[in-house]
């Protein structure tokens, strides 16, 4: 009698922003693939709208079986908070106070930081652009 291993098989773990797409992949070498839930191929794409874990399920030309787990970690989308309209005499300075995020990137101007010195001629608009820790924006 011969007795065969099962196969081993290891996904790595990914971490996406909500409504974002990841790509599970498994390696090359077997002869099929499960995951659950997902699909009966070797990658699947997903877009959890919550962390989730995935199981893969992989079969060698043996007809032995392998599983593991990943997960797919969903972190939410920054608040951008970009204060209260401000009026103000041409000319004079302003600063803009921004929160909800890691970074910050106000625009006009391509100002990279959370608190925004700003000096408008005229009537300006400005965008808040927050990220968070997670990359998300």
């Amino acid at each position: 009698m011969t007795v065969y291993a099962n196969p081993t098989v290891s996904v790595a773990g990914q971490q996406i922003c909500v409504g974002a797409q990841a790509t599970l992949t498994a390696p090359n070498g077997f002869s099929s693939y499960n995951w659950t839930p997902g699909g009966a191929s070797q990658s699947i794409n997903v877009n959890p709208a919550t962390t989730t874990t995935y199981t893969i399920t992989v079969t060698d030309n043996h007809n032995c079986q392998g599983s593991n787990t990943v997960q797919v970690t969903v972190d939410p989308l920054p608040v951008a908070n970009a204060g209260t309209a401000q009026t103000v005499c041409q000319g004079t300075a302003v600063t803009l106070t921004g929160s909800g995020g890691a970074s910050y990137v106000w625009n006009p101007g391509n100002i990279n930081t959370q608190n925004a010195n700003v000096t408008p001629a005229s009537t300006t608009t400005y965008t808040l652009t927050v990220t968070s820790a997670g990359g998300c924006t």
